[in-house]
């Protein structure tokens, strides 16, 4: 039995009766529904990201109970529940970034050899995540590939996308859970729900962005509307593209405080220190992912050491689908 103070405690415990009374076909994931199509969710891919738990744990009770139906197959996963109960990103390596068959042996490289034979069965790959810092505002993240962003567009729960030249990874090396379905041409989507932990929030716009899922999946498989004549009835996004990631090379580097997900920054503004010197912002734009890694009482850096201090992104002037083919 699971315990301890933590909000993630009694949601963890609904999902594991879930995983026992409906199983799916790898460990710490439920599976209902059997009809064709078959939609992919992921929760808790790294260890601190708790928020969608309390909206899939929902969802899937209130599917199970008939409260709620899907025409196909649905799968919910919890991606690495040993670095939930520990309270930290990842165990041994990022579970986000081992999905190559490659990846050096750790405990996540084992459980994203676990996954992959799931994602491959998808029709559609859903992945939620939050950031170490507080957003400004939600967003997907993921490579131009057409048919992801028009699911995206469809489903919700932002209207702006980050993205970038599909052949291109998120991180030099790794590939991320999202990458892989892509590779194998399945839809693969990332919606960063804001700041990491149990908050409600989060899970409101999980489960609202899962409904959609469901509903709009119902819609197309009865064929009244395709994927593009729905989407093209919904907002358009507006579209970012990271033009920068700050090393982290030196250590000592440290953030101003309080920088948040989509804080606008000007090019040379100072945003932090390092032993070299101020840490600016080399051009104009938005800050992403800013890290403030926990440190000993000398000041060192604590493993594990992030590869990138921030990036920043800026909006394009053009549409991705102009830019970039699949």
């Amino acid at each position: 039995m699971i315990s301890g103070p933590s909000p993630w405690v009694p949601w963890l415990e609904r999902f594991e009766r879930l995983c026992a009374s409906h199983p799916g076909s790898v460990p710490w994931s439920v599976q209902v529904g059997h009809g064709p199509g078959h939609i992919v969710v992921g929760s808790c891919i790294h260890g601190v990201e708790t928020g969608s738990l309390p909206a899939v744990v929902e969802l899937l009770e209130e599917l199970v109970e008939g409260a709620v139906t899907t025409v196909g197959t649905l799968t919910v996963f919890l991606g690495n529940p040993d670095a939930v109960r520990r309270e930290v990103r990842f165990v041994e390596a990022d579970l986000n970034r081992v999905f190559h068959a490659d990846a050096p042996d750790s405990l996540e490289a084992r459980r994203a050899a676990e996954l992959r034979p799931l994602l491959a069965s998808a029709s559609l790959f859903f992945d939620f995540h939050q950031t170490m810092q507080p957003s400004l505002t939600p967003f997907f993240i993921f490579g131009w590939h057409e048919a992801s962003y028009l699911w995206a567009r469809l489903v919700g729960g932002s209207t702006v996308l980050v993205t970038r030249d599909g052949r291109q990874s998120f991180a030099s090396g790794s590939l991320c859970g999202d990458e892989y379905c892509r590779q194998l041409g399945i839809p693969g989507i990332t919606l960063e729900l804001g700041e990491k932990g149990i908050r409600p929030e989060a899970a409101r716009l999980c489960y609202t962005t899962l409904r959609a899922l469901l509903d709009w999946s119902a819609v197309l498989q009865h064929r009244s509307h395709s994927l593009e004549q729905a989407a093209s009835e919904r907002p358009e996004f507006t579209f970012y593209e990271t033009l920068h990631k700050e090393p982290f090379a030196d250590t000592s580097a440290t953030l101003i405080p309080g920088l948040h997900n989509f804080r606008g920054v000007h090019a040379g503004e100072v945003l932090g220190q390092s032993a070299a010197g101020p840490v600016r912002a080399s051009r104009a734009g938005v800050i992403l992912f800013p890290k403030y890694p926990r440190r000993d009482t000398s000041g060192k850096c604590l493993d594990p050491v992030a590869g990138d201090l921030f990036h920043i992104a800026a909006p394009l002037t053009q549409h991705p689908k102009d830019l970039w083919t699949n």
